[in-house]
C-alpha cells in the first residue's frame, strides 16, 4: 500500500533528483558497495548528506528496504528521480551480483549527459545573451524612437517604399508585435514541456528530425541507447528483456516504438536481421553491429564500438556546431536591425535624392 501510494503523489513522496544529483548517488552507492559495505549501511551514509533531496531519498530507500522492499522495487517508488531504465537495470545487478559494476555504469552514463548538456548549454548561452540584448534594443527603438521618426517621415509626402510601410504597420500595430512575441513563446515552451499532447508529434519532429538541433539529439539518443543495451546484455539480461525496458525510457517516440516493434518481431520469431531492416531509425552502425555480435558472440564489445563511433560522431558535430552558431547569430541579428535603419532612411534618401 506505501508502495502504491509513493507513485499517486509523486510531488509529495518524489522531489526529483536532477541528473548531477543522481550521478553523485550512484557514484558514492558504487564505490561503498565495491568496497563490501551492506547496502544499508550505504544508504544510511548517503542519507546523512547535507543535501536534502538527495539526503530524504536515500533514507526512503533505506526504509522501503527494510520493510521488505528489493532495491529495485525501492527505487520503483521514486518514478521521477529514478527511470524504467535504472530500475531495470539495478533489477539485473541484483539478480547477477554485479551491482556495484550496474551502478557505476549508472554513474558515468549520467556524467556524460550532464557533460552533453554542459556543452550544449555554454555553446548557446553568448548567442542568448547575445539576442536578448538585441531583442530589447529593438523594442526601445520601436518603442520610443521609430514611432518620432515614422511620424517625421509620414509628414514629408513623398511615396512610402514597402520595407517602410511594413515598419510602420508593425512599430503602430503594437499589439501585433505582442501576438508574435506570444506565440513565440508558447511554441518554445511547448517544445520544452510537451504542455499539449497534440502538438507531440511536431516536438519530437522539432527536438529529433529537425535539421541542426534534431540530429544532435538523436545522435545522442543512439548512443545512450547503445550503452544501456551493452550494459544490459553484459549484466546477463535478454534481449527482448532489454529491449522492452529501453523502449518507454527513450525519449524520441519514432525510435521508441521502433524498439517495441523489433521486439514483437523477435517474439513472433523473426530473425533480429530481418526484424532491424525494417526500421531505418535505428542506424546502419548499430543494428550491424547487433547482428554481428548476435552470430560471433560479441554483442556488448560490438555495440561498444558503435557507441564510440557515434559519440565522436557526436562531439565532431557539437564542434561544428559551436563554430558557426557565433557568426549565423550575429548575421541575422545584423540583418534585422540593419533592415530597420534601410527602412527608416529609405523616405529620408528619396527627399535628397529628388531635392538634388
Amino acid at each position: 500500500m506505501k508502495q502504491k501510494d509513493s507513485v499517486k503523489n509523486p510531488e509529495i513522496d518524489d522531489p526529483g533528483l536532477s541528473d548531477q544529483e543522481l550521478n553523485n548517488f550512484f557514484l558514492q552507492f558504487s564505490v561503498m558497495l565495491s568496497s563490501g559495505i551492506p547496502i544499508l549501511k550505504c544508504l544510511e551514509a548517503l542519507s546523512s548528506q547535507a543535501h536534502q533531496k538527495l539526503s530524504f531519498v536515500s533514507e526512503r530507500v533505506a526504509t522501503a528496504i527494510i520493510s521488505g522492499h528489493s532495491l529495485s522495487g525501492s527505487l520503483r517508488q521514486f518514478p521521477h528521480s529514478f527511470d524504467v531504465v535504472v530500475v531495470a537495470l539495478v533489477t539485473v545487478g541484483e539478480k547477477t551480483g554485479k551491482l556495484d559494476l550496474i551502478l557505476r555504469e549508472l554513474a558515468r552514463r549520467l556524467d556524460n549527459r550532464c557533460r552533453y548538456r554542459q556543452r550544449i548549454t555554454q555553446a548557446l548561452t553568448y548567442p542568448a545573451v547575445v539576442v536578448v540584448v538585441s531583442l530589447g534594443l529593438i523594442v526601445f527603438l520601436s518603442q520610443y524612437m521609430l514611432p518620432v521618426l515614422l511620424d517625421f517621415i509620414d509628414g514629408l509626402n513623398v511615396e512610402t517604399p514597402w520595407p517602410t510601410q511594413v515598419l510602420m504597420l508593425l512599430v503602430k500595430a503594437k499589439w501585433l508585435f505582442a501576438v508574435l512575441l506570444g506565440g513565440l513563446v508558447a511554441v518554445l515552451a511547448d517544445l520544452a514541456w510537451g504542455i499539449r499532447e497534440e502538438t507531440s508529434a511536431f516536438r519530437n519532429w522539432v527536438l529529433y528530425r529537425s535539421p541542426i538541433l534534431g540530429e544532435l539529439n538523436r545522435l545522442r539518443v543512439i548512443l545512450d541507447f547503445c550503452k544501456d543495451l551493452a550494459l544490459m546484455l553484459d549484466a546477463g539480461c535478454l534481449l527482448t528483456h532489454a529491449l522492452d525496458a529501453l523502449s518507454p525510457a527513450c525519449p524520441d517516440q519514432d525510435v521508441s516504438e521502433a524498439l517495441l516493434r523489433i521486439k514483437r518481431d523477435l517474439q513472433n520469431g523473426d530473425s533480429l536481421e530481418t526484424s532491424l531492416q525494417k526500421y531505418d531509425v535505428i542506424p546502419h552502425v548499430v543494428s550491424g553491429s547487433l547482428v554481428t555480435g548476435m552470430e560471433f558472440g560479441r554483442r556488448e564489445a560490438l555495440l561498444r564500438t558503435a557507441a564510440n563511433l557515434i559519440e565522436y560522431d557526436l562531439d565532431s558535430k557539437i564542434d561544428r556546431m559551436i563554430t558557426l552558431i557565433e557568426p549565423l547569430t550575429m548575421a541575422i541579428l545584423g540583418l534585422v536591425v540593419g533592415g530597420i535603419l534601410l527602412a527608416s532612411l529609405l523616405p529620408i534618401y528619396s527627399v535628397i535624392s529628388s531635392g538634388l
